[in-house]
């Protein structure tokens, strides 16, 4: 009976351990950073057999492109724990984060901007999809609008600048461009430009507290990867 019972006890013993070992290793293959290394490894991948086989193509350009810009990204996000950078870039990185859901209002008042442009059909050039997002985004985020583009009328065929005639859609086009340009550039962006200044100012503060958790929960990870467990188990064996 002790003997059952000792190996009943070492059986789960080993259980819970390999138990343990495979959360560790879920939890480290599915982190998100480990699934954006698994990312940028594939994109780096592609874009590196496209110039060792010397494709060409606007494919192969969109790929570099892609793998470039995630080599910034890394760069920067890399640079996170350094002493000169960590503490000044970190608080942007918090005051994003923090101002997510006001960018979750301004994407649906941005949204039911574009799909009231687009029900409208005011303009359909090169697409009515892509022509409403770009007319919503032009007067909404950067305040740059033009009454006759947005309305879907074409200017350039004029032989001398002048206002072409209304048409019947000038009212609701009309309607559509006081109401994105009142609630969405006047107020929302106002908002935003404050909501991010004071989450900016507020995670300035906590800055050195967050730069040291940064750092320890890199070296965590670092010391928490299967491959570094392999390569101490096989040093232990060889200087055995």
């Amino acid at each position: 009976s002790q003997i059952v019972d000792e190996l009943l006890e070492d059986y789960s013993l080993k259980r819970w351990t390999c138990h343990k070992a495979m959360c560790r290793l879920f939890q480290h293959f599915c982190s998100k950073e480990t699934l954006f290394d698994w990312a940028f490894l594939a994109c780096s991948a592609d874009a590196l057999f496209g110039l060792a086989f010397d494709r060409h193509g606007l494919e192969q350009d969109v790929r570099m492109a892609v793998w470039f810009v995630l080599l910034w990204i890394r760069l920067l996000y890399s640079l996170r724990v350094l002493p000169w950078v960590g503490p000044r870039l970190l608080p942007i990185t918090c005051a994003i984060k923090g101002t997510l859901v006001f960018f979750l209002v301004v994407f649906c008042c941005s949204a039911a901007a574009v799909h009231a442009y687009y029900t409208i059909g005011l303009c359909s050039e090169p697409s009515p999809i892509y022509a409403a997002i770009v007319q919503i985004f032009r007067l909404g985020v950067l305040g740059d609008f033009n009454l006759v583009e947005f309305e879907g009328l074409d200017e350039s065929m004029a032989a001398e600048p002048q206002d072409p005639v209304p048409s019947d859609k000038y009212y609701v086009a009309h309607a559509i461009f006081f109401a994105t340009s009142i609630w969405v550039t006047i107020i929302l962006m106002n908002l935003l430009v404050g909501v991010l200044s004071e989450h900016y100012s507020m995670h300035s503060e906590t800055a050195p507290q967050a730069f040291l958790r940064e750092r320890a929960r890199m070296l965590a990870n670092l010391k928490r990867r299967p491959w570094r467990r392999a390569w101490c188990w096989l040093c232990q064996v060889w200087h055995r």
